[in-house]
């Protein structure tokens, strides 16, 4: 959507990113630059007391909120002021961890939320956790994190069924990354993503899109827009790295995040026309 002449960060809305842990905090850079890049307001990144110095010296743009613990993320916080939620980001899978996101899920958060990374490998630890999810959350597993959360399957056809139970069961909407990324809906159907590239195929990829999807969902946009948005978005910006880089297989996920201003300027001058 086109900004007000007259919009301010308190308007852009306020994004929460749970994100890191130590030896992960580069996934809260990832993530909470692509947030930023995404034209949220705000945003608060809440880390383990080690990430401080990482996250205000890596991006001094973003607010940091200390857990107590030193190493990752052990408590329920309130995030009743924000606008979204993104969870799961380098997180780690520590009992500790676990039991901080089961009561952050108990408490039935009402703002928009993208679970991404270890908060999806949590729940496939604990599969009983799964009716605590939000309707319509949005969730964004890589293929082999799908198959740990419902089970293998014997190929894309019956892994894509597999989603499309999961979407209407749970009522959450999926983005099933990969190649021609597919977005499920709590109804059960299935859009398809043609943007993007192999090069995109390396490590950090999935945080900057849990990301760009937090703040996107933070400035008003519904799930729904935010998934399709966010995942065309994301592989546009791969798409035009590549070209910038010069090869898929020199491509990082920070050039991604490069980009998004050149993807976004593309979608702006293609509705313009």
């Amino acid at each position: 959507p086109p900004r007000s002449t007259f919009a301010h960060k308190g308007t852009m809305g306020h994004a929460c990113l749970i994100c890191g842990s130590d030896g992960m905090m580069g996934a809260a850079l990832l993530s909470g630059q692509a947030a930023l890049r995404s034209g949220t307001g705000k945003l608060t990144i809440h880390a383990p007391r080690h990430g401080q110095l990482i996250i205000q010296i890596g991006l001094p743009e973003a607010i940091y909120d200390a857990d107590p613990h030193d190493q990752v993320w052990s408590r329920v916080i309130d995030t009743t002021r924000y606008q979204s939620v993104g969870i799961g980001c380098g997180i780690g899978t520590n009992e500790i961890t676990h039991q901080a996101l089961k009561g952050w899920l108990s408490s039935k958060p009402e703002q928009p939320l993208v679970l991404d990374a270890d908060a999806i490998n949590l729940l496939s630890s604990h599969p009983d956790d799964l009716h605590l999810l939000p309707s319509g959350c949005i969730l964004t597993p890589h293929g082999g994190e799908f198959n740990r959360l419902v089970g293998g399957a014997p190929d894309s056809w019956s892994q894509l069924t597999n989603a499309m139970v999961f979407a209407r069961t749970h009522r959450v909407f999926l983005v099933l990354k990969g190649a021609y990324t597919r977005i499920i809906t709590p109804q059960g159907d299935v859009l398809i993503n043609s943007t993007g590239n192999a090069g995109m195929a390396t490590a950090g990829s999935g945080d900057v899109l849990a990301g760009l999807m937090t703040g996107l969902l933070a400035q008003g946009l519904s799930p729904l827009h935010a998934c399709c948005i966010g995942v065309m978005i994301h592989g546009l910006a791969g798409d035009l790295a590549v070209d910038r880089r010069g090869s898929q297989e020199a491509l990082l996920a920070s050039d991604i995040i490069d980009h998004l201003g050149h993807a976004f300027q593309a979608v702006h001058q293609s509705t313009d026309r």
